[in-house]
């Protein structure tokens, strides 16, 4: 009798919510459907649900959305450092736009 080895598995890819199913498809979706087109999480929950027959709770969509709104804070944190050291800002709006 030869003993079974241990099977070998590769990696998880990384997820933005750690041990999370949400894949950058599903957030991408999620957030375009919120922001772009105005689809509120509780609207999507019923869709999805109707759709696919998948629940997923709109306080799971609220945490994948404050998921990704941290860790976009730091890429739009270095972008305005790198905007402002050139000391010169431009742009299209006009002189009196707030």
């Amino acid at each position: 009798d030869q003993p079974f080895a241990a099977p070998i598995m590769t990696p998880a890819e990384p997820r933005i919510i750690l041990n999370g199913f949400f894949g950058p498809g599903l957030i991408a979706e999620l957030l375009s459907n919120k922001y772009q087109y105005h689809l509120p999480f509780h609207r999507q929950h019923q869709l999805i649900l109707q759709r696919y027959g998948i629940d997923i709770p709109e306080s799971t969509m609220y945490e994948a959305a404050a998921k990704v709104s941290e860790e976009v804070r730091i890429i739009i944190g270095r972008m305005k450092d790198r905007i402002l050291a050139d000391g010169v800002v431009a742009c299209d709006e006009p002189s009196n736009a707030r």
